[in-house]
């Protein structure tokens, strides 16, 4: 309806003149004015990748930053730093094993599984 027209139909409302509401609809998403980036709103959302993406990304910067973080601040990082090699790492991987319980984990390590993360930590 042009502006300034009058009609029974159209109600006045603190937004201007408003159809009736059989006649409403609400936006698609695709319909909805975007707001920039400089006026608060957020970059355009990548539909293919979904939330799951967003928290892997979110995980890996903080682990990253962990990492870098106890880099700085002299903690090693690998095992061959606190004088750990190879040849120790079988008798740990059954220690490890047989000690702390970690076939009942909420993700079961068995023992090859724990050599191989302490073969990836030297």
């Amino acid at each position: 309806m042009p502006q300034g027209a009058t009609s029974p139909l159209y109600q006045q409302t603190p937004f201007g003149l408003a159809p009736p509401c059989s006649e409403r609809r609400f936006l698609t998403p695709d319909e909805r004015p975007q707001k920039t980036a400089a006026q608060g709103g957020r970059p355009p959302r990548e539909k293919s990748r979904g939330r799951r993406h967003v928290k892997e990304q979110i995980a890996t910067r903080a682990i990253d930053a962990t990492y870098a973080f106890f880099e700085s601040i002299g903690i090693p990082m690998h095992l061959r730093e606190v004088g750990i090699d190879e040849s120790r790492i079988d008798e740990m991987a059954c220690h490890i094993a047989q000690n702390e319980g970690l076939d009942k984990a909420y993700a079961p390590l068995s023992e090859a599984d724990i050599r191989q993360i302490l073969i990836d930590s030297l």
